[in-house]
């Protein structure tokens, strides 16, 4: 019989699949083992982002400074102002030393992001890393164990495969 004569299955409705946060809970025990790690690790990012934004407003400021304008940045108000106000003293329209001095700036705001930039990355993922090697323990343990039985492993792939692959795809998989 060909595969367009088969009969059609009746339309069973579709299981509820796990949504990504139900996927992620297993996880938590092994985020908060490097709870103070992950926490400097979103430090640094947070002000590798605050610090990545000055860059572009102090080239607002350089051209404000280059066409004269009597004051630097006129859009921003309020507490916008307020927290840029240690750069703002600088300003004086057309003068080459303040435009070295917020040339400078750039610079060293660009080291600094670079600096956060590799302590993010540095921090962030050795903690992926030591989360990925307690993973791997952890299972290594359960299939070491006696309870590695195939009803905690998933039962397709431990009735249909071999425990090798199962072993295999389950240490490769992590």
């Amino acid at each position: 019989m060909s595969a367009i004569a088969q009969p059609v299955a009746a339309n069973a409705p579709p299981a509820h699949a796990p949504s990504g946060w139900e996927h992620m809970k297993s996880l938590i025990p092994y985020v908060k083992r490097y709870k103070l790690m992950v926490s400097v690790g979103l430090l640094t990012t947070t002000l590798m982002a605050i610090v990545g934004a000055l860059p572009q407003l102090i080239l607002g400021i350089i051209t404000d400074l280059l066409k004269r304008s009597p004051q630097p940045l006129s859009t921003l108000t309020g507490t916008s102002r307020a927290f840029l106000r240690p750069l703002l003293s600088f300003y004086a329209p057309l003068n080459s030393h303040a435009v070295g001095i917020y040339c400078l700036l750039i610079v060293f705001i660009m080291f600094a992001k670079g600096f956060l930039s590799f302590w993010t990355r540095w921090i962030l993922i050795g903690v992926s890393r030591e989360i990925e090697y307690d993973l791997r323990n952890d299972l290594l343990a359960v299939l070491d164990s006696d309870r590695g039985s195939p009803k905690q492993l998933k039962q397709a792939n431990a009735l249909t495969d071999g425990v090798g692959d199962s072993c295999s795809n389950a240490s490769t998989n992590i």
